[in-house]
């Protein structure tokens, strides 16, 4: 259903919503470090933006183009939009210590793979199946670096 193309016009799409999500939330940030995490997780998302484009390149696939891909493009706008997933729901206003917003960012990323492997699911192209293989590990490597973020309880 979708092409190589589109999985990394999506790609693109969620890490460029979430980017701008981030940003949006430091001016309602309470505290100067939560803004300051803020924006070093909006800076992440465009590393993330700017590897898919790399692996783009790489690739080196040409301009999505024809009236197939073109409602696909359609579909692909309607689909997400301006929406980031798990971010639509989050209120950055009411996080007040930096462990919660870690844990916004891992739920963002946990459904960011759910929706990957949804997609996955449309997908019989070998290719296209890999990138995803490949999206979906670089996804699962953040949420396990973050989630090292995050200390344990003390146990008693």
């Amino acid at each position: 259903m979708f092409s190589l193309n589109e999985i990394f016009d999506i790609a693109i799409k969620i890490e460029r919503n979430g980017e701008t999500a981030y940003r949006k939330a430091i001016d309602k940030a309470d505290k100067p470090e939560l803004a300051s995490l803020l924006g070093w997780i909006a800076d992440e998302e465009m590393k993330h933006t700017q590897w898919l484009n790399e692996l783009r390149d790489k690739y080196l696939l040409m301009p999505s183009g024809g009236q197939v891909e073109e409602i696909s493009s359609d579909l692909l706008n309607e689909l997400l939009g301006d929406h980031s997933l798990s971010l639509d729901d989050v209120d950055f206003a009411n996080i007040h210590e930096v462990n919660e917003l870690i844990k916004v960012w891992i739920e963002f990323e946990e459904d960011t793979v759910l929706f990957y492997e949804m997609l996955q699911q449309f997908i019989e192209e070998e290719q296209t199946t890999g990138l995803i293989d490949q999206i979906i590990a670089e996804e699962k490597k953040h949420i396990a670096n973050l989630k090292e973020l995050i200390p344990s309880p003390i146990q008693a």
